[in-house]
């Protein structure tokens, strides 16, 4: 409404009605839409990767007592051993057969043996502890120990398993979809470059003859500088996105060949002793 009707040759204009609606340069929103797309998947991705690491911490912890109850299995049958020797030599000794000598050092060995015993079995406290966190337990909730396993070897590709861990680790992945954020980030920017344009109606109530008027607006992108400094802000993003993923993979490749190869060192002593050492010893 106006405050003041105003007039025209053709009669007071009493009020009007208008709307109005902008809508950005060509390709905008699809631009806007993929963004958002890309990073609701990296998101994902990053939710994936936590709930790996998740995974992966409580089969650690697992793996460190399976480790811990065979430790403390293998001690004691050695200790079983070294109490025999012991009395061995403390009769040779009493006969007259053995040396002081020969006594002394036994108890020692048992001695020690007893020492790592009880150090072992005095770990299974943060050991059990730990592994309580990661499966979201009180620390002190008792936990059972773990069957004993037979050692099952797998047998694998190395180029194989990098290749599969680039395609399928979620890390990476959610950094590509990052990536491709970044991309339509630096879209959107050039974007800015073009006008917007808006299109609308207004209708004018004049005493019987009331016109209708169509509008068309363009706004036009004065502030070019801002805009530049806009799409080099998100070039430089990408860049940064882009090395950080590289980084990771490298680590990631680093640490797997580390992994392999402590695998395969464990899978030959396992073989060597199984095979070679415990045969001839018995």
């Amino acid at each position: 409404n106006f405050i003041k009707e105003v007039e025209t040759k053709v009669g007071p204009q009493h009020q009007k009605f208008g709307i109005m609606q902008s809508f950005p340069w060509f390709g905008t929103l699809n631009a806007r839409t993929e963004m958002a797309g890309a990073k609701a998947k990296a998101a994902m991705k990053q939710y994936q990767a936590a709930k790996l690491k998740l995974f992966w911490q409580v089969k650690a912890a697992f793996a460190e007592y399976v480790y811990l109850a065979e430790a403390i299995r293998i001690t004691r049958e050695n200790l079983q051993l070294l109490q025999h020797f012991e009395e061995v030599a403390r009769s040779r000794y009493i006969a007259n057969i053995g040396t002081h000598r020969d006594l002394l050092h036994a108890q020692i060995q048992l001695a020690n043996m007893e020492n790592v015993l009880e150090t072992l079995e005095a770990f299974r406290e943060p050991v059990v502890a730990r592994l309580n966190a990661a499966l979201n337990r009180p620390p002190t909730a008792p936990l059972a120990w773990p069957e004993r396993r037979e050692f099952q070897e797998v047998h694998f590709d190395i180029s194989d398993v990098m290749t599969l861990l680039i395609a399928k680790n979620p890390e990476l992945g959610g950094l590509e979809w990052e990536i491709e954020a970044a991309k339509k980030k630096i879209e959107l920017a050039k974007k800015r470059f073009y006008p917007d344009i808006g299109t609308g109606i207004e209708w004018i109530q004049s005493g019987g003859k009331d016109p209708v008027i169509l509008l068309f607006s363009m706004a036009l992108p004065l502030w070019r500088e801002s805009y530049k400094a806009g799409e080099r802000q998100a070039q430089a993003e990408m860049r940064e996105i882009t090395h950080h993923k590289l980084d990771i993979q490298n680590t990631i490749l680093a640490k797997t060949v580390e992994v392999l190869y402590d695998y395969e060192e464990a899978a030959r002593k396992i073989h060597l002793y199984a095979d070679t050492l415990i045969p001839k010893a018995e």
